[in-house]
């Protein structure tokens, strides 16, 4: 899903007759004027977690032709900041000792939101299924989730390894095995796995 971020020129920071100033949407009002940019995703990207809105400045910064589509300093250092960009583009724009900064940075945010996704996830799951099955979906997943959480491993067809999200769609190596496998699976159920693990929400 391809979001844009539109902003609307009112009174101050909360526009006129309390309309939003920022206005998240695929599509967006007339009134809001369209500010999507890799600095404004990383900066002023709404209540959306933080892989979600990187992954939506990767989404615009393809959408430019990639970094040299950029037009501003500010969104190649930002671009640079949040790894959108390769290592000669990064060299550009940002020293050895800033992009070792930055990569901690990264490395530190992203495996934070992979935390609370997975731990959404498992209240999901705990709040639909009964005591039982969530224990045994959680303990089934034990090792998964651990890799997931500290090194984004999703799957097979991503990362090369098997990995939550195979075992949840019933993929790779977990084709006879997985989440469909089970008697309390539902495409539901699956389906918002998916969603919470991907994209922070179902």
């Amino acid at each position: 899903m391809s979001l844009k971020i539109g902003k609307y020129y009112g009174d101050g920071l909360t526009g006129i007759n309390g309309i939003p100033v920022i206005q998240i949407a695929e599509t967006l009002d007339v009134d809001y004027k369209d500010i999507t940019n890799v600095e404004n995703w990383m900066m002023v990207g709404g209540s959306y977690d933080y892989l979600f809105r990187r992954e939506q400045a990767k989404i615009y910064l393809v959408s430019v032709g990639g970094f040299s589509g950029l037009t501003s300093n500010a969104e190649k250092v930002m671009a640079s900041k949040h790894y959108l960009a390769e290592k000669a583009d990064r060299d550009t724009v940002m020293d050895e000792d800033a992009q070792f900064k930055s990569w901690g940075s990264f490395v530190t945010q992203s495996k934070a939101t992979r935390d609370k996704r997975w731990s959404n996830a498992k209240n999901y799951a705990s709040y639909v299924l009964n005591p039982v099955d969530s224990f045994e979906l959680a303990n089934l997943t034990n090792a998964l989730s651990a890799s997931y959480k500290e090194y984004g491993i999703e799957s097979n067809a991503i990362d090369g390894i098997d990995g939550l999200l195979d075992w949840i769609q019933g993929t790779s190596g977990y084709s006879a095995n997985g989440l469909p496998s089970k008697s309390y699976w539902t495409q539901e159920l699956e389906d918002n796995l998916v969603s919470i693990l991907t994209n922070g929400y179902k």
